[in-house]
């Protein structure tokens, strides 16, 4: 049975005949139809069969890989020129991992996790914390259930297991990729290879994809599922398809919206009840699966983490619903998407502009997709167009769907794939300007975004391990490690002392130079009767010892200083009584040990509060 009218499908094209044939007869040219028998009899099998005819070393065939090269590359160069140890779990990226840990331990339950301090304790600044703010949600029996979708926490876990906090960046950059990679195939639903991978890659070069690597962002996950399940619906895959977009669902409930563009593709590619069946399934496993826990954790299935957002008000916990931050005007809202400085859609990435420009084009060659993804590009837009917060990330569906129309109009540069004259010569212009577009993005995106690599100190150093340090000050623990200030937080530690002990360390630079400003602790020593004590177990000593580096700042205040060393058996004292001084201390390594804990004790004899104290230290 043809395809529907309105949807475009690449027609396999048999690999022509040696140079030396002649197609002379019909007969002879029969050993090489332009259609295999079998491409209309099963979904998918004219892939199949198209890239058995694509010769091996052509574009055509080469362009997804090329893709894939392209991209990866490209992800890692940024984040091998940004990376410094817990810089990268800004804004949400923390809790995501909190509720990665809290999984691994077999519980959604944030206490221990999350500081409960900021809800439960008088601490000087939480006496109005709003609903934007909070990452929390109050179940129904009083527990602290995070406020976000713990779908992408589940997924990192085993790579949280392998490799740790990085872990959570490789998870990222592979969500990226796993997009461009949907993109791209998407793609290649209205244009050929080339064209497709040409769209792709400028898409991914100039707009927020290489910015997103650094970080560890939800939105390419629910944004990969949507993609996947529309993908799978063209291919055929209707049982897929239904999981992939529960799962989008699960992992953002506003997600939601993309149910009218999916029920109109269905329409526009009716597989018969027997798929569509299929289809409604496997959709409702991953929503029956939302509603259980919503039920269990917050009462009915209907009420989500996100209507249930635990606040403080006027000192005193309350409740708050994400439906009340919907209340900027609609016209403002999509001023803001488009038109934002730096963040808007095509203010901010003027080749989401470009694509746009193709949207006739593919308006007429391909009209029912066309209809499919521009629904669900601006269901995408208004879901989120009125939300007080906005970032640009809440769009990477709108901007990955985007790769049709500039797929649809990158098509007018390269010429469709088709039988070759014998002695033909290929022509190098779809090499030419593919090869451009990836050169451009690459020197684009090294000159602009990835940056300079700061210097590596020698071997592993204690910032690196600054989340496994078991803290206190005094008799208080500072069990929990807040990523987004970078520092440890102790019950009862008013604003004034909010960090505590971090590995980001402002304007450091300027006053330390070298490695040991760029891996420093920036620690806030307490009086003597309440010393900050920071214990580093098992720390990794080198052939002679370990070495410390101290340092205060110029602008320091409450000089002197007092440290207590611990390693093994050393035992020993040091004392920093001027502003800009630096300090190394090397210590012995214990007999017969090649990792030791190293306990810090760090107070200031004048009383009160002081600032400007660091602390580095590496094996030697």
């Amino acid at each position: 049975m043809g395809e529907p009218r309105g949807f475009s499908r690449t027609i396999p094209v048999a690999a022509p005949p040696p140079r030396s044939f002649h197609c002379a007869t019909p007969p002879e040219c029969a050993e090489f139809p332009l259609v295999p028998p079998e491409a209309t009899e099963e979904p998918g099998r004219e892939d199949r069969a198209s890239r058995a005819l694509i010769p091996k070393a052509s574009l055509e065939a080469l362009s997804g890989r090329i893709v894939v090269l392209v991209a990866a590359a490209l992800l890692a160069g940024a984040v091998y020129g940004k990376y410094k140890p817990f810089t990268w779990l800004d804004g949400d990226g923390r809790f995501y991992l909190n509720i990665t840990k809290g999984l691994l331990g077999g519980t959604l339950d944030q206490r221990g996790i999350h500081p409960t301090s900021w809800f439960e304790e008088r601490l000087g600044w939480n006496r109005n914390l709003g609903i934007a703010w909070s990452n929390i949600s109050r179940g129904r029996t009083g527990t602290y259930y995070p406020k976000h979708s713990y779908v992408m926490p589940a997924l990192m876990a085993p790579l949280v297991v392998a490799f740790g906090e990085a872990g959570t960046l490789l998870y990222n950059n592979l969500a990226i990729l796993a997009v461009v990679i949907l993109m791209f195939l998407l793609a290649r639903q209205v244009a050929n290879g080339p064209a497709a991978a040409a769209a792709t890659l400028m898409l991914f070069g100039g707009s927020l994809f290489l910015p997103s690597a650094y970080h560890l962002l939800a939105d390419f996950t629910h944004a990969g599922f949507a993609l996947a399940a529309l993908l799978l619906i063209l291919r055929g895959g209707w049982g897929a398809a239904g999981l992939c977009l529960g799962m989008a669902i699960w992992a953002r409930p506003i997600n939601v919206v993309l149910l009218p563009p999916v029920v109109l593709l269905a329409v526009f590619r009716w597989p018969g009840w027997r798929l569509a069946l299929r289809f409604s399934a496997t959709l409702a496993i991953p929503l029956a699966c939302y509603a259980a826990m919503n039920t269990w954790m917050f009462g009915a299935p209907w009420i989500t983490a996100y209507q249930r957002v635990l606040i403080v008000k006027n000192g005193q916990q309350a409740l708050g619903d994400h439906a009340d931050l919907y209340t900027v005007p609609l016209l403002t809202g999509l001023e803001r998407v488009f038109g934002s400085r730096g963040d808007g859609l095509v203010r901010g990435y003027p080749i989401v502009a470009v694509a746009l420009l193709g949207v006739p084009i593919l308006a007429w060659r391909h009209r029912r997709l066309a209809a499919v993804a521009l629904a669900a590009m601006a269901l995408n837009v208004l879901s989120t167009a009125k939300f007080e917060v906005f970032h640009s990330r809440y769009y990477v569906l709108f901007v990955a769907l985007a790769v049709l129309p500039l797929a649809a109009l990158a098509q007018l540069a390269f010429r469709p794939p088709g039988p070759r004259v014998v002695g033909e010569r290929r022509s190098l212009r779809p090499w030419l300007v593919l090869g451009a577009v990836a050169l451009a993005m690459a020197i684009g995106a090294f000159a602009t975004r990835i940056g300079h690599r700061p210097g590596v100190a020698r071997g592993p150093t204690l910032d690196e391990r600054a989340e496994q340090m078991v803290v206190r000050r005094g008799d208080t623990p500072c069990d929990f490690w807040n990523g987004q200030h970078a520092a440890y937080e102790c019950v009862g530690t008013e604003s004034r002392d909010f960090g505590n002990l971090t590995g980001r360390v402002p304007s450091l630079d300027r006053e330390i130079r070298g490695t040991d400003a760029a891996h420093a602790l920036w620690v806030v020593p307490a009086a003597r009767t309440r010393p900050l004590v920071a214990r580093f177990p098992k720390t990794a000593l080198g052939q002679n010892g370990f070495t410390l580096v101290f340092a205060t700042t110029p602008d320091a205040t409450g000089l002197p200083y007092e440290v207590a060393i611990e390693l093994g058996p050393h035992r020993s004292t040091l004392q920093l009584a001027r502003k800009g001084a630096v300090v190394r201390r090397t210590l012995p390594r214990p007999p017969g040990r090649s990792a030791a804990d190293l306990v810090l004790s760090f107070t200031t004899t004048r009383g009160g509060r002081a600032r400007g104290l660091f602390v580095n230290g590496y094996p030697r």
